[in-house]
């Protein structure tokens, strides 16, 4: 790859005139014709991107990897060997002190694991926005939309031809209305995957308000679908008039493999954490609603209290924050609220039939996020989350039946055409966001900088992958020398192994058996591990599981051969949070209690797990979210 292969162009808009005009080396501010300030947009070549990336990655490919979907099935019927896409962009503000926002368009490769597919390297950008407007995505999208539809031809790469297909969309919802040429998600058929056109009322401030309340025997109907979107969209364009939600035609329908009502998917993130669980954390504790019989407020100071006392594994990204600052909790925050938190802090305070309305949404969503979905549970957890709709009304007020309650009744239709919300969500665009905004280093010229940075990045990555693997040792070299070796912590009196521990030591570990150092924490590279001696920091890296058996670590025996975690059992007592209906399906907390049994085992061996200490009973989830975090 050369830099003449990333070749990129520059463009600027005109929103008063809808005029386009190239520019390749000058910048513009203002409109030739009208005067008014104009948008500046970029356009990176989107094959060569592609084929650098695939060059490097041909042996990894993952062809599994939703291929259960329904639109993967659609694509089989045609072609044996292709390759999937997925489109995301949404718009960020730069700098506090301007309007300016940039949205970048990204292109992602489905068949590369996750752990490698989000790297910025291994990201194709399409197209960069940068203005203080909105983009103007018939001009912006067209020549991407035009690339992509040579890319379904198929790429030579080595020796092989690959077809790319654009198959999915993940965006949020005004982003979505946008691209999609839909009205917002708060507007007369503002569902994407139905024809519920809602219910205007109105709101607490005096204003309107759309919501949808739940219907008994069409709770999910009449659903959208392709046909019929195509339909709404001929008739929209021939009256000129919005036709049940659809404004008009779409680029993305123009690909053969787009399909912009199943094609799409809803992002959970910004719908069900950034959306309905903040507003069920503000119907709990605001002032606003403290009058309504679903209210927690006065228990706000001790559930607070509690709160911010837990301490977090490191596969948790942050530590829990006050509730009082809630406005500014990030989206993971609002994860680790749901799934680890708010069930045993609720389970005694909150009343059953509340509790139970909590416990089908948590219970759904961690089954759907699991790594290995059953999807012969997809049914059984679509009727966890339609008896959650169902029930908000009764428990929280008409006024709560937003978008985003209503949208959950389509998730489970949406994983069958798309495949697992794991794979298609926007935390990882998030984040490739603030990696581009960190390209920024100065005011002018923002497009610019940024560009370049992405082509230095795609060049020095092409190239360090296609150097000899020894000469990458020679280079690299320095790197042997950091983060090879254990690190132990402070050194801790031997007399804090009981007997029991002291017969396991010499019996099963030999190495062990005569010299060996006790110590509170062991590291090594991407490994770390606390003890309950340990009381330096706020993370809690010592819960652990051991061949299903849940253990709190009490320190580390170590010496030059071996390193062992000295643990102690919990006894599991009730996994008590599930429908009865469905209880194969479960909340991961179980509730245990510290046993007198010990354990020794390898570093190796341990799989660190959330812990919850409350009301003298251990809260404990083997549920990992760094598979969805990371």
């Amino acid at each position: 790859m050369s830099e003449k292969q990333l070749n990129s162009k520059q463009f600027f808009f005109c929103n008063s005139c809808e005029r386009l005009v190239t520019c390749e080396n000058k910048e513009l501010e203002s409109c030739i014709i009208c005067k008014n300030d104009v948008c500046q947009f970029f356009h990176i070549c989107i094959a060569s991107q592609i084929k650098s990336i695939i060059e490097k990655s041909i042996d990894s490919l993952d062809f599994s990897i939703n291929s259960g979907s329904e639109i993967h099935r659609k694509i089989k019927q045609n072609f044996a060997k292709f390759i999937t896409l997925t489109i995301n962009t949404d718009g960020m503000s730069i700098f506090k002190s301007s309007k300016t926002s940039i949205w970048p368009i990204y292109l992602t490769i489905n068949q590369i694991k996750k752990n490698e597919r989000f790297k910025l390297a291994n990201v194709i950008v399409a197209g960069l926005w940068v203005s203080k407007y909105k983009p103007n995505f018939h001009f912006f999208l067209k020549p991407i939309i035009n690339q992509l539809k040579i890319l379904k031809n198929g790429l030579v790469i080595g020796d092989k031809i690959l077809r790319f297909f654009l198959t999915h969309g993940v965006f949020d919802k005004p982003a979505r209305a946008a691209i999609l040429n839909t009205v917002q998600y708060n507007g007369k058929f503002g569902c994407l995957k139905c024809y519920q056109p809602g219910q205007n009322i109105k709101s607490a401030k005096n204003g309107n308000i759309r919501v949808y309340p739940y219907q008994n025997y069409h709770y999910d109907r009449p659903k959208r679908t392709h046909d019929k979107y195509v339909f709404d969209v001929e008739k929209a364009i021939k009256e000129n008039n919005v036709i049940r939600g659809i404004k008009g035609s779409c680029l993305l329908s123009d690909l053969k493999f787009y399909f912009p009502i199943e094609s799409t998917v809803i992002d959970y993130m910004h719908s069900i954490l950034e959306g309905v669980v903040k507003s069920l954390i503000k119907y709990w504790f605001d002032e606003k609603y403290s009058n309504r019989s679903s209210s927690l407020r006065k228990y706000l100071k001790n559930i607070d209290k509690s709160l911010v006392k837990i301490k977090v594994p490191s596969f948790i990204p942050r530590s829990p924050r006050s509730l009082l600052e809630i406005v500014k909790w990030k989206a993971n925050e609002f994860f680790s609220f749901l799934f680890y938190y708010s069930l045993p802090l609720f389970r005694w305070i909150m009343p059953l039939g509340q509790l139970n309305h909590m416990i089908n949404l948590v219970v759904a969503i961690e089954n759907l996020l699991q790594p290995n979905l059953n999807v012969e549970y997809l049914d059984d957890i679509n009727c966890l989350l339609k008896d959650f709709v169902r029930d908000m009304e009764f428990y929280y007020g008409l006024d709560t039946m937003l978008s985003g309650v209503h949208e959950l009744i389509h998730i489970t239709s949406d994983i069958k055409n798309n495949g697992s919300i794991n794979e298609l969500n926007c935390f990882a665009f998030e984040d490739m966001n603030r990696q581009v905004v960190n390209f920024i280093k100065a005011k002018n010229h923002t497009g610019v900088q940024i560009i370049n940075s992405l082509k230095i990045l795609k060049l020095f990555n092409y190239q360090m992958c296609s150097l000899d693997k020894n000469v990458k040792e020679d280079i690299f070299s320095w790197s042997k020398r950091f983060n090879h070796d254990w690190v132990y912590g402070r050194n801790l009196n031997k007399n804090i192994l009981n007997c029991k521990i002291r017969v396991g030591l010499e019996q099963n570990f030999f190495d062990l058996r005569d010299d060996f150092n006790v110590t509170d924490y062991v590291r090594k590279k991407d490994i770390f591990y606390t003890s309950t001696n340990y009381k330096k920091v706020k993370s809690s890296n010592y819960c652990v599981e051991i061949n299903g058996k849940f253990c709190i670590i009490i320190c580390f025996c170590y010496n030059q051969k071996k390193c062992v975690a000295i643990c102690q059992v919990l006894s599991k007592l009730i996994q008590p949070f599930y429908n009865e209906k469905f209880k194969h399906l479960k909340s991961s907390i179980i509730m245990c209690t510290l046993s007198d049994q010990y354990l020794i085992e390898e570093i190796y061996n341990l799989k660190k797990c959330f812990l919850l200490e409350h009301e003298e009973i251990y809260y404990v989830s083997n549920f990992s979210s760094s598979h969805i975090l990371n």
